[in-house]
């Protein structure tokens, strides 16, 4: 299996197993995600089978940045447009994009799906629709299927394109939230 052709649910499964101790269970783990097997069944398969396709994921992982740059995808049968500069964003994107956590890598990848769902504008083939924050939570399971090959460059896009100024956006929230939990609980202790 090609790199690419992982959907992002494969890929985020395969990032919480590289955290796994033991080799060879990250090994049978990690092909049971990608061949859509039980861990039982993966145990079953030849272990030169299993190192072929381990290192297989390996090459196409350090490739990740290579992945071209769509700003068009199809996901469970509906196009979207994916916007990628903040700019371009409703003011609930933003806050959406803010609630996820980003510190680490990690944290950055178990949050694609909902990243993607945010960044995403469903289109016809006449129109851009407006965002439909309402719809947020059945988009985010719909991205879980789209595939890296689709995300990967503009998801890798938008986050090195805003990095600095979600980072400076998520402060300013994280400071005017604690000023008016101060403000708040100072009006309360006053009052009472």
């Amino acid at each position: 299996m090609k790199f690419e052709q992982l959907t992002i649910d494969q890929f985020q499964r395969i990032a919480a197993i590289e955290i796994a101790a033991d080799p060879h269970i990250k090994k049978v783990a990690i092909y049971a995600v990608i061949n859509n097997l039980s861990f039982d069944e993966s145990e079953k398969v030849g272990f030169s089978e299993i190192n072929k396709a381990y290192s297989e994921i390996e090459s196409a992982l350090k490739k990740l940045p290579a992945l071209k740059f769509k700003e068009r995808v199809k996901v469970c049968g509906k196009n979207y447009k994916l916007m990628l500069y903040t700019d371009s964003l409703k003011a609930g994107q933003l806050l959406e994009i803010l609630s996820y956590p980003m510190d680490t890598e990690y944290q950055v990848v178990q949050s694609l799906h909902q990243i993607m769902a945010t960044l995403a504008r469903e289109k016809t083939w006449s129109k851009l629709l407006p965002y439909d924050g309402a719809a947020h939570a059945k988009r985010s399971e719909d991205f879980k299927s789209a595939t890296m090959g689709d995300v990967w460059g503009a998801a890798s896009f938008f986050m090195m394109a805003s990095e600095s100024y979600l980072l400076i956006m998520q402060k300013y929230s994280e400071a005017k939230k604690k000023t008016t939990d101060k403000a708040l609980a100072s009006h309360i202790s006053t009052d009472g």
